[in-house]
């Protein structure tokens, strides 16, 4: 999973959501949103299985 703070950083992401991936076995990263969409489509073009949340409006 790939989760974007925005493009100044200044996206929040609530702990909880954290916990909760963590205890689902699901690996994260959390990036700024132009990182974050460079390693999304890195990640798909090595075949793997991902999702993106992605925040577009700073």
């Amino acid at each position: 999973m790939v989760l974007s703070r925005g493009m100044d950083l200044v996206l929040e992401t609530m702990p909880e959501t954290f916990e909760r991936l963590k205890f689902a076995g699901v690996r994260y990263e959390w990036l700024q949103s132009k990182q974050a969409v460079q390693r999304y489509n890195a990640l798909v073009s090595d075949g793997e299985r991902v999702g993106m949340l992605l925040h577009s409006t700073c």
